[in-house]
């Protein structure tokens, strides 16, 4: 909670290329959205451990945690969390130390060239995005 507000948490299985095998698999956990895999990524130990307990590899969940964690960034979606991870911006941490011209080009590169929203995003919507992510706990370790 930053300021009184809660973030709404994004679905799991919601986010771009994780496959319908993961989602089942997280789904038979309990885990439906990012809220529910907080506190099973947090730590580098309980991320290993969760890990192995429901058979995903460590290279998934460890893009399920950055995803996890940008989407704790106010107005990150899963679709827009995805695009930040992509775009390299893939922690809290980094878009919280990132210059917003910077972003704003790499993210509008990216868009142009995937395709992954029609809308556009201005220059400052990622002023107000690296200001939200500067305003958060850096919890995750990575």
């Amino acid at each position: 909670m930053v300021n009184g507000y809660l973030r709404k948490p994004n679905k799991t299985k919601d986010f771009p290329e994780t496959s319908a095998d993961i989602v089942l698999k997280l789904e038979k956990k309990g885990i439906k959205h990012t809220r529910h895999l907080f506190d099973k990524i947090v730590t580098i130990d309980a991320r290993t451990l969760f890990s192995k307990h429901i058979g995903i590899n460590d290279e998934e969940i460890l893009r399920l945690t950055k995803l996890t964690d940008l989407s704790r960034i106010r107005w990150v979606n899963h679709t827009f969390a995805y695009v930040l991870y992509e775009a390299g911006y893939d922690t809290v941490g980094k878009v919280a130390k990132a210059d917003p011209d910077q972003l704003y080009k790499r993210i509008t590169e990216l868009n142009a060239e995937r395709k992954f929203y029609p809308a556009h995003i201005g220059l400052n919507d990622m002023k107000m995005l690296v200001e939200c992510a500067k305003m958060l706990p850096l919890d995750i370790e990575y």
